[in-house]
């Protein structure tokens, strides 16, 4: 059964939709042995996860908990 990030992905979404647009990196990190779900333009905003769907759960709680003046704006000419 493939993937679905979309829920997650909206989620966090949702909770950033009037601050920034998102983009979010999705990996697997032999290092870590876990999956990694990362805030691209936002610098060390990370989750670990055993899952694809667990990491961007994480994440998403993670982007939830940070005040707007500690993430970055956007690149120039992106919409949320």
């Amino acid at each position: 059964m493939p993937f679905d990030a979309q829920p997650h992905i909206d989620a966090i979404k949702r909770a950033r939709e009037t601050r920034r647009a998102v983009h979010i990196d999705l990996f697997y990190s032999a290092e870590d042995r876990e999956y990694v779900a990362r805030l691209s333009h936002a610098n060390g905003i990370s989750a670990l996860g055993a899952t694809p769907a667990h990491a961007l759960r994480e994440l998403s709680i993670v982007a939830g908990m940070i005040p707007d003046e500690f993430l970055p704006a956007a690149p120039e000419g992106e919409k949320p």
